[in-house]
This record gives C-alpha cells, sequence and structure tokens, in this order.
C-alpha cells in the first residue's frame, strides 16, 4: 500500500494527450499507442502533477479547495483510486520517501 509521505509524479518522458468530456477523459499514450477511458478528475490530478511532485494528502487537500471532492472520509479513497489507475497505466510513477 502507498504511504502517506510517498510522492507521486508524471513518468519522466511521458507524452499522451487528453480529450474531456463531461464527466470522462479519454487519454492516449503517444510512447505505447494506448488509448484509455478515464474518469475526471483524472486531467485536473494531471495537470497538478506537471508541476510538482506531491503525496496522496497535498492532492486530496488540494482537491478539497478547489471543490473537486467533498471533505469526507470517501475523498481520500477516491484520490487513492484515480491516482492507482494512472499508475496501472504507467502515466505517473510513486517516489517512496520513508
Amino acid at each position: 500500500m502507498f504511504k502517506s509521505k510517498d510522492k507521486w509524479s508524471l513518468v519522466p518522458e511521458s507524452e499522451f494527450s487528453v480529450n474531456v468530456w463531461e464527466h470522462e477523459i479519454v487519454l492516449f499514450n503517444q510512447l505505447t499507442q494506448d488509448t484509455h477511458l478515464l474518469a475526471k478528475p483524472v486531467d485536473w490530478i494531471l495537470e497538478k502533477l506537471k508541476y510538482a511532485s506531491l503525496t496522496l494528502d497535498e492532492l486530496t487537500e488540494s482537491a478539497i479547495r478547489e471543490n473537486l471532492f467533498p471533505n469526507d472520509s470517501d475523498c481520500s479513497l477516491a484520490m487513492i483510486n484515480f491516482v492507482n489507475s494512472l499508475l496501472q497505466i504507467d502515466v505517473v510513477e510513486v517516489q517512496s520517501n520513508e
């Protein structure tokens, strides 16, 4: 499982394009030529990670401040699920900070 101090970032040299619709995005990974249908706010997460490596707590707190998630117990779990979906398709990576 992920630790609270782990930093998330975009995979170096990653190239992808994102098309956004109402509640979903299509991400095309130009390196692998794979296309993925993902739920929002994955586009928001990608934008945040473009500028800095962040912990899950930092991403979650920012999402709450920007009204993407309600401030409740489910928002941390939702962020873990969204970031994990990006990890599974090799768009983000995690750096352990023990």
